[in-house]
């Protein structure tokens, strides 16, 4: 743990400039969907979509959340307080809350292409019965609180066209200097705090398998924490390699990924402190029990290695900096690391902020009612129906449904990319694979080796669909390399089966050469 004052308050600010850079990009989409939600598609249409069912509610929000939403713990704020302002049934809204940056198009994405198929079926199964549960259990607890007593008039949509893209995005800047603002302040200060306190070597020597105080640890620092959903699934495969408990790693996904502060500041306010404690405890005591679950099902691997920074990321960054002192020389190195499309995201949320409090300066101009009003121009029944410009007329159905087809084309294209990296990216990883499993070909158990001769394989078998997707198509010579290195994997994989140590020895470095050729063919040198 971390003791120095001022090493404390250095990583608290700048871990709080960390998560603003990381989440604006998903608390941005949050704030546009919510836009859109309440000027395109309406309360009714929610209501009426998520509906009233104790079951199918919770069921059909996570269904929603884990395919349609990017998100993270602070980006669903402004969506849920949407879902609760049109009177969605309130369990489902909890099991959004929670299944929407625990699972979602990106770290499924992410998961397919880093963890087997049953640690990821594992981790899914998991995280329904979480959000889901919460929910079902949260219309037992409290049915009163099932349905929310005001909810907006069905016809309270904007007419077609500018007026609805506009009504859009004043509700977006409204909703980003409104309460969202303040769930998502409490988010970051709570993450941070938490960060501040932490160190990355404790976290990496508290978390091994068989400690039976890991997943309790887990359970105290994941709530307050912030990960996006691309950091907590690329943490996953980092615990299995260095050997860390399973149940740990589903807390953190359940807990860091899936909630934050503003999670609890969000249920206080709309339903009382009360109810927030009682949605913290469901929440603590179904992580708890499916995480002891997951524990017995997916067995250690890889190597304990106290050495590892793959916590780095929840742990106090300024404990390198000597303090308050070495805060700016922090500070520069991160910035060093942004990226033009981060400072981008980071732009395009600050004007959004900007503008949000100068439209709530405007009094009843800037409020998104007035985009409700009917000009006097036109009668109520023209309203929507605009034979120029353009841009204004009513859209057929039939290009609605294109544009949503096209949608799904885009998704499944970008998972395509991920699942099917570059060969350059491929090798790359290869290398690392390569090392590890070597470097543990020595331990007592072959269950380390044998994990990594998986990871090994599996990024052999994409490099030819990686370079064809990227129309860099593998010539002959690069598809027979390929089917012989994997052939070479196949019988490494014998001999370490067998715990033949030396055999083993030899075969890694004849594949060495195979893997060598291999590269060359698909043009890496």
């Amino acid at each position: 743990m971390i003791h120095s004052l001022e090493t404390i308050i250095a990583g608290f600010l700048l871990r709080v400039v960390q998560i603003v850079v990381e989440s604006s990009l998903y608390v941005l989409i949050g704030l546009l969907t919510a836009g859109a939600l309440r000027s395109m598609v309406g309360p009714e249409r929610l209501r009426r979509f998520v509906g009233t069912g104790r079951w199918t509610g919770p069921v059909r929000a996570w269904i929603t959340a884990t395919t349609l939403l990017p998100v993270c713990a602070l980006g669903v704020l402004p969506v849920i307080r949407e879902l609760r302002r049109a009177g969605v049934y309130r369990p489902a809204i909890l099991t959004f809350a929670l299944a929407a940056p625990m699972l979602n198009p990106i770290s499924l994405i992410y998961g397919v292409s880093y963890l087997g198929p049953w640690v990821l079926a594992i981790l899914i199964a998991g995280a329904f019965v979480v959000s889901v549960g919460v929910g079902v259990i949260w219309s037992y607890v409290r049915p009163s609180d099932s349905l929310e007593e005001t909810q907006e008039d069905a016809g309270q949509v904007p007419a077609i066209g500018l007026r609805r893209l506009a009504a859009a995005g004043v509700h977006a800047a409204r909703e980003a200097t409104g309460p969202t603002f303040r769930d998502v302040a409490a988010g970051i200060l709570g993450a941070a705090l938490i960060s501040s306190l932490l160190s990355g070597p404790y976290l990496a020597s508290s978390m091994n398998a068989g400690d039976p105080l890991a997943i309790p640890r887990m359970m105290v620092v994941a709530p307050l924490s912030y990960l996006t959903p691309d950091q907590g699934v690329a943490i996953v495969p980092e615990m299995l390699k260095f050997r860390q408990s399973a149940g740990a790693m589903f807390v953190l996904i359940a807990l860091g990924v899936g909630m934050s502060l503003g999670h609890l500041s969000w249920v206080a306010r709309t339903s009382g402190g009360r109810a927030a404690l009682l949605w913290l405890s469901l929440l603590v005591g179904t992580t708890l029990s499916v995480a002891y679950a997951v524990d017995s099902l997916i067995p250690p691997v890889g190597t304990t290695n106290d050495d590892n920074d793959h916590f780095g990321v929840l742990a106090n960054s300024a404990e390198n900096y000597h303090g308050l002192q070495g805060l700016t020389k922090g500070l520069a190195a991160y910035s060093e690391n942004i990226g033009a499309f981060r400072w981008l995201t980071c732009g395009s949320l600050g004007v959004l902020i900007v503008a949000g409090f100068v439209l709530r300066s405007k009094g009843e101009r800037g409020k998104f009612e007035a985009f409700l009003e009917v000009p006097e121009s036109r009668s109520p029944d023209e309203v929507g129906v605009v034979s120029s410009p353009v841009w204004n007329r009513p859209l057929p159905a039939r290009l609605i449904s294109t544009v949503g087809a096209c949608g799904m084309l885009v998704i499944v294209c970008a998972g395509t990319y991920a699942y099917f990296p570059s060969p350059t990216e491929a090798f790359r990883d290869m290398q690392i694979i390569k090392a590890d499993f070597y470097g543990e070909l020595g331990a007592a158990s072959m269950s380390a080796p044998l994990h990594h001769l998986d990871l090994w394989d599996r990024q052999a078998i994409k490099l030819p669909t990686g370079a064809l997707i990227r129309l860099a198509g593998p010539d002959a010579e690069a598809r027979r390399l390929t089917e012989e290195l994997r052939k070479g994997i196949h019988q490494l994989r014998e001999a370490t089966e067998g715990s033949r140590r030396d055999e083993a020895r030899l075969l890694f470095v004849r594949i060495q050469s195979v893997y060598d050729r291999c590269r060359k063919a698909y043009g890496i040198h």
